[in-house]
């Protein structure tokens, strides 16, 4: 199949949706499909990324009026057999109308409903015009938890239902499960004994770290160790673990790289995320493929990951998450590395090669 993949940025710009997009574009790539990337502000990045072709769109109307007419002359020219957008949100969307010339050949990936009950003008009307035409139009659509699909039949009314496919994210369960934690406890200045809650990600307002500060407090031994960028709070989670007198409980490693994650997930006892906004969860996963308990607030893929036959908690407030941190740095988990594994990518990459199929069959020309 000849495929293009529309996404908000791309490697080496770091995310969740990079990320996964990256994956899906290398990983089809190597079964033999010939895969483009069309993304905004790309230009200092090559024309190619992991050998995957890739064409920037500056931001901006002539970045905008660029992108709509490389879709649309690619599909008159029967460029590509598929089209994904994955999160683009507006700029995308825009950019694809009108829909009908795209649409036979559209797999949209929405990636979030949390602005849903939003009050903001610009969210109102995206959700009630944009969205719905988007989940109505496109040949299909790829969610990525039940609830996700349970919010897109809200949106779009159950005629488009039989095109909502739930296809999670991937996660590249035997390389997280074969690591191991090594001396990483003495590389950052970690206790070798106390018990570790892992929270991974940036310290943006949504993810909530100040919640993990405050449960670590409420605890007697737990040791919180924040592992991402500071998005400039540091001094700010420095000062609230100061005033609730755990500065020496709190450790903020930084950002690290893949490996160094891998061998803070299997030091640590348990995975914890307070943040309130997720559009899946990559880091649950990970921290499950380690054969890690995980605690978080009921976002993303968590609600789909609870009740099964794993070690995963939900928790709301500072007194659930300390609570919860608590026994599960005593509670074993290996059936998360198990249901981790049924999440990986190789398995992630047949259910969207299958739809793609389904997809540039019924709408080829």
């Amino acid at each position: 199949m000849r495929i293009l993949h529309a996404v908000h940025a791309y490697p080496p710009s770091l995310g969740g949706s990079e990320r996964v997009v990256a994956r899906l574009s290398q990983g089809l790539q190597a079964r033999g499909h010939h895969v483009e990337v069309a993304t905004r502000a790309h230009d200092e990045r090559g024309d190619h990324v992991e050998g995957v072709p890739v064409s920037g769109f500056q931001p901006g109307p002539l970045g905008w009026r660029a992108y709509r007419r490389f879709v649309h002359e690619g599909i008159q020219a029967d460029r590509w057999d598929v089209v994904m957008t994955y999160h683009s949100k507006v700029w995308t969307h825009l950019s694809l109308f009108p829909f009908n010339e795209v649409a036979p050949r559209w797999v949209y990936a929405p990636t979030e409903f949390t602005d849903l009950t939003s009050n903001h003008p610009r969210h109102l009307a995206y959700y009630r015009t944009v969205e719905p035409m988007s989940l109505e139009k496109a040949a299909a659509s790829m969610l990525l938890t039940e609830t996700d699909r349970q919010r897109a039949r809200e949106l779009a009314g159950d005629k488009a239902g039989e095109r909502f496919h739930v296809v999670p994210n991937g996660v590249d369960a035997a390389y997280w499960e074969a690591g191991e934690a090594g001396d990483v406890r003495a590389r950052h200045g970690l206790p070798e004994d106390a018990p570790l809650a892992l929270f991974v990600g940036g310290f943006w307002p949504h993810k909530e770290v100040d919640t993990l500060i405050e449960a670590t407090a409420l605890t007697q031994e737990i040791h919180l160790v924040l592992a991402g960028p500071d998005r400039g709070r540091a001094e700010e989670i420095r000062a609230l673990a100061r005033s609730l007198g755990v500065e020496a409980r709190v450790h903020m490693v930084g950002a690290v790289d893949r490996d160094e994650l891998r061998a803070l997930y299997h030091a640590c006892d348990v995975h914890a995320s307070a943040s309130n906004n997720e559009g899946f969860g990559l880091t649950f996963l990970e921290a499950m493929a380690c054969g890690k308990p995980v605690v978080a607030r009921p976002v993303g893929v968590i609600p789909d990951l609870v009740d099964q036959d794993g070690v995963v908690e939900v928790a709301k407030d500072p007194q659930g998450f300390a609570a919860s941190m608590t026994r599960l740095a005593a509670t074993p988990a290996p059936g998360n590395v198990a249901l981790a594994r049924t999440y990986d990518w190789e398995r992630i990459l047949d259910q969207v090669e299958a739809l793609y199929e389904r997809v540039a069959q019924e709408g080829s020309p």
